[in-house]
């Protein structure tokens, strides 16, 4: 298969613990992509992210990655806002997870061509 092809709609689970999960997409495409690179903070103080910066990002992020969760209730942004801290911290962690490998692993596959072609 050559490198030209949609993103795939397939998603994966990944485990919360205690029986609760998430269902996050796969791959994302250039469009998506670009929608996160829009809300991304862009100025950071001292190397952190405000509170607010990081509560914007995180709730795109859910929008965008998340397909289901271990809840009864549905997985939208607004029932999201409305966990319990301690839930909405381990899924914000394992959705920067998610993101920084699809992020990650794209420039990394990029850098494994350039140096084959070399």
């Amino acid at each position: 298969m050559g490198i030209l092809r949609l993103a795939s709609p397939d998603s994966r689970r990944i485990d919360l613990g205690d029986g609760d999960w998430i269902e996050v997409v796969s791959e994302i495409s250039k469009k998506t992509f670009n929608k996160l690179v829009a809300v991304m903070p862009t100025e950071v103080e001292n190397g952190t992210l405000t509170v607010g910066q990081a509560t914007s990002f995180q709730s795109s992020l859910f929008e965008v990655l998340v397909t289901g969760w271990s809840l009864e209730e549905p997985a939208t942004v607004e029932n999201y806002e409305n966990l319990v801290r301690e839930a909405a911290t381990a899924i914000d962690d394992k959705l920067m997870e998610v993101f920084s490998e699809m992020t990650v692993g794209a420039s990394e596959a990029k850098k494994q061509r350039k140096s084959r072609d070399t």
